[in-house]
């Protein structure tokens, strides 16, 4: 192999992953946006509901943290951090959206006006990104106090998620740097 053919590899390989990369964070997304629009979940029914929001919000953790694991070994760990956020963070909005959504299937009165999946989606994201235009809003204790929690955990997803990815790929940067130790030691 040529240096100018090297040299084109080397071109090709980033373009190639980051397509990769981006066509699998894409298909995450639209299969897990599929599933909260076609599922037939509606309301609370014994726990249930709670159930499903709470398996969301665990598939969510337990993927954040497979995914610092992959992060640390993958040989272009920035990478795979974006993909990482591009799959964690779907599933963070849409377990809240899907807890919004059957909150007020079971008792419309939850928020100022009954929510569809749509406006769910589109009042956890508001809420996410702290805009809260106040078109939509919790109406009762219950519903204000799921709000609340996503705020706190909004925090702290942003602050120290973050935090813990940027650390991974300085951790997988270091690591594909190091030196390998001779045979035998």
């Amino acid at each position: 192999m040529t240096a100018s053919s090297e040299a084109g590899t080397k071109i090709e390989w980033p373009k190639r992953l980051l397509v990769l990369s981006t066509l699998r964070s894409v298909a995450t997304v639209l299969l897990y946006l599929v599933a909260y629009f076609a599922l037939p979940w509606k309301t609370f029914d014994d726990w249930a509901g709670l159930a499903i929001v709470l398996a969301f919000l665990a598939v969510a953790l337990l993927t954040a943290v497979w995914q610092i694991g992959q992060i640390m070994r993958s040989p272009t760990p920035a990478v795979q951090a974006i993909q990482a956020l591009a799959i964690i963070a779907p599933i963070y909005l849409l377990a809240f959206s899907l807890g919004y959504f059957m909150l007020s299937a079971n008792d419309p009165s939850q928020f100022n006006e009954p929510l569809s999946r749509m406006s769910s989606l589109y009042f956890t994201i508001s809420v996410f990104a702290t805009v809260g235009f106040g078109d939509i809003t919790a109406s009762v204790d219950l519903s204000r106090a799921v709000v609340t929690v996503q705020m706190v955990l909004n925090l702290i997803v942003v602050g120290v998620g973050i935090k813990i990815i940027l650390a991974a790929v300085k951790w997988g940067r270091d690591l594909t740097k190091a030196p390998t130790p001779p045979a035998g030691e």
